[in-house]
C-alpha cells in the first residue's frame, strides 16, 4: 500500500465549509483509492506569523493500492500484465544496439505502454499506446475520461519509450526512487489544483510573509519515502515542529514514524 498525508488548514471566511470543500475535493481526486481517512478538526494559533485568526486544521490520509501505483507509466503486455525485462528486444529493421533493456512480455512481443505516462492514468490495451518499430517516443493525446485509474488524476505527457527500462518495476516490487519522486510531484500538483480550485489567493505577502488564507493544503508524507526535488521534500521538511500537522497524523497513522528519526 502507499499512504499520502495530508493537511488541510484555513484561517479565513467560513473556515469548517471551506475545508469540508477541500476534503471532498481531494477524496474525489483520488477516485480508485483504496481507503480514505480523516482526522479530528483541531484549531490552533496561526504558525509562522501573527494573525488574529486562528487556523482549523484537518489531517487526511489516502491509501492507494501498490499495484495500482506502481503502473504509472509502465508498459504492460495485451493481456494486461506487466513486462519483462529480457535484456533485449529486437525492433524490426533498427540496430540492435538500439533495443537493449527494452521490456517486453513473455511471447517476446513489445509491451504497450500504460497511457502516454498519463501520470497517474493509466489507458491499458491501446493501439495508439503500442511501442512502434523505430520510433523512441510513444505520445498520445488522452484525455482524463479515456482513462482507468492508478491513483490519481494528473496531466498526460508523452513518454520515452528508451527510458522504460530505467524505470522498470522489478520482480521484488521496488519502486525506483525516480518513480517514487515523479509520483509524489503528480501527487503535490494534483493538491495544488485542488487548492486553486478553492481559492486561488497567494499565501505570501509582497515582502514573502506568511498571511492569512482561505485555504491551505499541504502534502505531509507518502509512506516513509525522503524525496527531494526542486519543489517538493518529502516527509515536509517542518512537520515536526507543527502540531497541527502531528496531531492528526498521529490521530490516523499511530505508527507512522519520520524516516530520518
Amino acid at each position: 500500500m502507499i499512504d499520502i498525508h495530508i493537511n488541510i488548514g484555513s484561517n479565513s471566511g467560513d473556515r469548517e465549509a471551506l475545508i469540508e470543500r477541500a476534503v471532498a475535493a481531494v477524496s474525489s481526486t483520488f477516485p480508485d483509492a483504496v481507503e480514505i481517512r480523516r482526522s479530528d478538526i483541531i484549531e490552533t494559533p496561526p504558525w509562522g506569523f501573527d494573525s488574529p485568526n486562528p487556523f482549523l486544521n484537518i489531517g487526511m490520509l489516502v491509501r492507494l493500492d501498490s499495484d495500482s501505483a506502481l503502473n504509472i507509466g509502465m508498459p504492460v503486455c495485451p493481456d494486461g500484465n506487466p513486462v519483462v525485462n529480457t535484456g533485449m528486444h529486437m525492433r524490426p529493421n533498427s540496430n540492435p544496439a538500439l533495443n537493449i533493456g527494452l521490456p517486453v512480455c513473455p511471447d517476446g512481443n513489445p509491451g504497450t505502454v500504460v497511457g502516454t505516462r498519463c501520470s497517474a492514468y493509466a489507458k491499458r490495451n491501446s493501439d495508439e499506446n503500442a511501442i512502434k518499430p523505430d520510433s523512441d517516443t510513444v505520445s498520445v493525446n488522452v484525455e482524463d475520461s479515456d482513462c482507468i485509474s492508478s491513483g490519481i488524476r494528473a496531466t498526460a505527457r508523452p513518454y520515452n519509450a528508451s527510458r522504460i527500462e530505467s524505470e522498470f518495476v522489478d520482480d521484488a516490487v521496488v519502486i525506483s526512487q525516480k518513480l517514487k519522486e515523479k509520483f509524489a510531484v503528480d501527487v503535490l500538483h494534483s493538491l495544488q489544483r485542488v487548492q486553486a480550485s478553492i481559492d486561488p489567493s497567494p499565501h505570501r505577502d509582497a515582502t514573502g510573509a506568511y498571511i492569512d488564507r482561505a485555504i491551505d493544503i499541504d502534502l505531509i508524507a507518502i509512506n516513509d519515502w525522503i524525496v527531494e526535488t526542486p519543489e517538493l521534500s518529502l516527509p515536509h521538511p517542518r512537520m515536526l515542529l507543527r502540531d497541527f500537522v502531528m496531531i492528526p497524523l498521529k490521530q490516523l497513522d499511530p505508527q507512522w514514524k519520520h524516516p530520518s528519526t
